[in-house]
């Protein structure tokens, strides 16, 4: 697989680029509820068997830096017909729906909110993983709604430090 394969298999014990946006550059996320939420979403669906090691939520896109879980967690019953990565798309699935269908009645909308898959790319290399850490908490910067990396409070920036 290449990086250019946006949908790598979810394997347990690897780490992950997890990215999506929005489907026509709108908003994902137009007010500080938005983003809690979202997060509250991601911890209910997936948070039990992803870590996550960095992020960022942009008012139309997010990235996450996440390491799949060991297959422990993938071994209780409601999730035996699964494989991890089958079961995780399936989580994806709930977390994305959820949060599209309540952002969608807040603001009077209709339709898809998020691209239809969303991308996956496996980290291969400690380069990779390190600039990938540094590429999501620059994130806020590169599109110019702050200045410096502590002050936009939808990032893992400030938790790392």
């Amino acid at each position: 697989m290449t990086r250019r394969d946006y949908h790598h298999r979810f394997y347990p014990n690897h780490y992950y680029h997890i990215y999506n946006r929005s489907v026509d550059g709108s908003k994902l996320f137009s007010n500080l509820g938005n983003y809690e939420f979202f997060l509250i979403k991601w911890d209910k669906y997936v948070l039990n068997y992803i870590d996550i090691y960095a992020y960022a939520l942009i008012p139309n896109h997010f990235h996450f830096l996440v390491k799949v879980k060991s297959i422990s967690q993938f071994n209780r019953k409601s999730i035996s017909n699964y494989t991890p990565n089958k079961y995780l798309e399936i989580q994806f699935k709930k977390l994305f729906s959820s949060y599209a269908l309540a952002y969608n009645n807040q603001q009077n909308r209709n339709g898809n909110l998020f691209t239809k898959r969303f991308k996956r790319v496996s980290i291969d290399s400690e380069k990779y993983l390190t600039t990938l850490i540094h590429y999501i908490h620059h994130n806020p910067i590169h599109h110019g709604l702050t200045d410096n990396y502590n002050k936009w409070p939808f990032t893992s920036y400030s938790a790392m430090i």
